[in-house]
């Protein structure tokens, strides 16, 4: 049996402090809804407890799949960072983004970079592109005993007043690649 732990949308809270230049964007939406309605639905401490609870069960795996950030300020990434690796390491956890943590373009390095290693593929396939840029990542696989998971992220930059995800066609074809090259390996 393969136990694995599934967490999605966590929103951590609260909202840091950033300059009124920040929020000169969609992140002014983003800021407003955290403010007045999901700061209240996305509760730290219910979220601790849940925390506790997977780690009480001693799951063989973590799947975070997105929106760990609310409106992707550059102390969000760094706050979801240490999570991140109080959480687990990357060997034990696995993130693809959500369209919150791509809810506006965020350069590499000062964004997702930082949760970099939680996207990383231990499973060599063809689809695999190893490059610095988010696209680049997706998909990747990481096998686990007889599981081979599959990480591919929806998470893009949408206008100010639309919420989305999207493959797009390069990850596509890499993940029919992928697919075809875990199942001549025997992965069903």
């Amino acid at each position: 049996m393969f136990n694995l732990a599934h967490l999605s949308d966590v929103h951590l809270g609260p909202m840091p402090d950033a300059p009124m230049s920040a929020y000169f964007s969609k992140r002014i939406i983003g800021a407003l809804s955290w403010r007045f309605r999901r700061r209240d639905i996305h509760s730290l401490d219910v979220l601790n407890r849940l925390v506790t609870d997977i780690k009480q069960h001693n799951v063989d795996h973590i799947a975070f799949t997105g929106d760990l950030v609310n409106i992707a300020l550059p102390k969000e990434f760094t706050r979801g960072a240490r999570w991140l690796s109080e959480l687990g390491g990357p060997e034990h956890v696995s993130f693809v983004p959500g369209n919150h943590d791509a809810y506006v373009p965020v350069d590499w390095a000062d964004g997702l970079a930082l949760w970099g290693d939680y996207m990383i593929g231990d499973l060599r396939t063809p689809g695999v592109r190893a490059d610095e840029k988010n696209a680049g990542l997706f998909p990747y696989v990481r096998q686990r005993r007889n599981i081979a998971m599959i990480g591919v992220s929806s998470g893009v930059p949408a206008p100010w007043n639309k919420a989305w995800g999207e493959l797009g066609q390069r990850q596509l074809e890499a993940l029919d690649a992928t697919l075809e090259s875990l199942h001549e390996r025997g992965f069903r």
